[in-house]
C-alpha cells in the first residue's frame, strides 16, 4: 500500500482492492477467504484510505487505535474514550458466497452492561422496504457509514450467561440488533477464537427478506465512550466461506 503524503498511514493489510461505484471494497482471495482486519507490525490507523471508512470523530481513532503484540499475537487495540466512533472495511461480499465471519478477540475488563467495543456488519439488498441509501444504526452517530439497510452489533457482555442471545431493542428508533457472542468477568484477559454465520443470524433477525440478495457492505469496529476507560485486542477479522 502507498504512503499517504499529509498523514502516515503505515503498512495496510497487503489486499487486493477492486473499484466499485466509484470506492474500494476489500476482495476476496483465491483462498475464498475476505480479509477484514489482519494487522501486522507497521500498521498505523490513523487515516485509512479507499476501502475504509470513519464514522463519528476520526481523532479519535488517531488516539485510541494502535498495533500491539501480546501473548504471541500482532492485534489491534481499540481504546475507549470520551469520543464515539466506528471504524468499517467496505466488502460488498455476497452473504451466501462468504456466510461465515471469524476473528479472535481479547476483551479487558469494562463493568456492568455491554463493552463499549464490539464489532459491526452492515447488509444491503435484503430489505424488500429498503432503499439501499443508508440508515443511521447507533444512535450517537452520524450517516457516514456506507450505504445500508440492515446492521447487526456483536457484543461482549458482562455476563457469560447471555452467550448466544440475539437482542432486540423496541424503545429507540434506528437501533441495530446485537448478538452476544461471549462475556463475563472470568473470560476477560483471555484470547478466544469466533466464529459466526451471518446467514444464520441475518435470517433469525430479518426473516422476511430476501436472502439470495443479501450483501455483506462493510465489517468493522464500533466503539461507544464510556466514564470508565478500557480496551479490546482484536485480529484476524475475515469473512470466509
Amino acid at each position: 500500500m502507498n504512503q499517504v503524503t499529509t498523514i502516515i498511514i503505515g503498512t495496510l493489510f497487503g489486499l487486493i482492492l477492486s473499484a466499485c461505484a466509484g470506492e474500494q471494497t476489500a476482495s476476496i482471495k483465491a483462498t475464498n477467504q475476505l480479509e477484514i482486519l489482519a494487522p501486522y507490525p507497521g500498521f498505523i490507523p490513523i487515516s485509512p484510505q479507499g476501502d475504509w471508512a470513519i464514522s463519528g470523530n476520526a481523532d479519535a481513532v488517531r488516539n485510541q487505535m494502535s498495533m500491539t503484540d501480546l501473548k504471541g499475537r500482532h492485534a489491534m487495540q481499540v481504546k475507549t474514550g470520551e469520543q464515539n466512533f466506528v471504524i468499517v472495511r467496505r466488502t460488498q461480499a455476497m452473504m451466501l458466497a462468504t456466510p461465515f465471519l471469524r476473528w479472535d478477540w481479547l476483551m479487558n475488563s469494562h463493568g456492568p452492561g455491554t463493552h463499549p467495543v464490539r464489532l459491526v456488519v452492515g447488509f444491503g439488498g435484503g430489505n424488500p422496504q429498503g432503499s439501499n441509501r443508508g440508515i443511521s444504526p447507533f444512535t450517537w452517530l452520524g450517516s457516514q457509514l456506507p450505504p445500508h439497510d440492515r446492521a447487526l452489533s456483536v457484543t461482549w457482555e458482562d455476563s457469560a450467561l447471555q452467550r448466544g442471545n440475539l437482542l432486540f431493542s423496541h424503545n429507540q428508533k434506528n437501533v441495530v440488533p446485537r448478538y452476544v457472542v461471549r462475556g463475563g468477568r472470568e473470560n476477560v484477559g483471555r484470547w478466544f477464537s469466533e466464529f459466526l454465520d451471518l446467514s444464520e443470524l441475518y435470517s433469525s433477525a430479518w426473516p422476511n427478506d430476501k436472502f439470495g440478495e443479501v450483501r455483506v457492505m462493510f465489517i468493522g469496529m464500533a466503539v461507544a465512550k464510556s466514564k470508565k476507560p478500557t480496551s479490546a485486542l482484536v485480529t484476524n477479522v475475515a469473512l470466509t466461506r
